[in-house]
């Protein structure tokens, strides 16, 4: 589940709508391969410490933990996720009411400033205040 919440009428210009729940969310069905050989493993770690260090000030690297890296390491088990299929869900406006709905920004972002934004985003093309 991604970014959601419980939107108010609150926070609409028109107050005879109805409160409702904006969200987005996916679900992927994956094939796992899981890798059995260290070298892989190390790959896995390597690319996810890459990932997660890259850009960070004093970025951290897995050969300073020395030894007690592989003591670690032995006890992951690395697996590769293919994706076989996506399911995406979006509901980040309301098809019938969201011209008059007009969100007013304020109220929005104090409340739940991502899932104003992603409303933002997934609405471009109508007039959200």
């Amino acid at each position: 589940m991604g970014v959601n919440g419980y939107v108010s009428p609150s926070c609409m210009h028109d107050r005879t709508q109805a409160p409702t729940w904006n969200y987005a969310g996916a679900q992927f069905l994956v094939d796992i391969e899981f890798i059995d050989d260290a070298a892989g493993r190390d790959a896995v770690l390597q690319d996810q410490v890459n990932a997660m260090e890259t850009g960070r000030e004093n970025a951290w690297s897995a050969a300073e933990m020395g030894a007690r890296y592989a003591m670690l390491a032995n006890r992951i088990v690395a697996f590769r996720a293919n994706i076989v299929q996506r399911r995406v869900k979006l509901k980040l406006g309301r098809t019938s009411a969201m011209t008059s709905m007009q969100i007013s920004a304020t109220a929005m972002d104090a409340g739940n400033p991502e899932l104003s934004a992603w409303m933002r985003r997934a609405n471009i093309h109508r007039t959200l205040r």
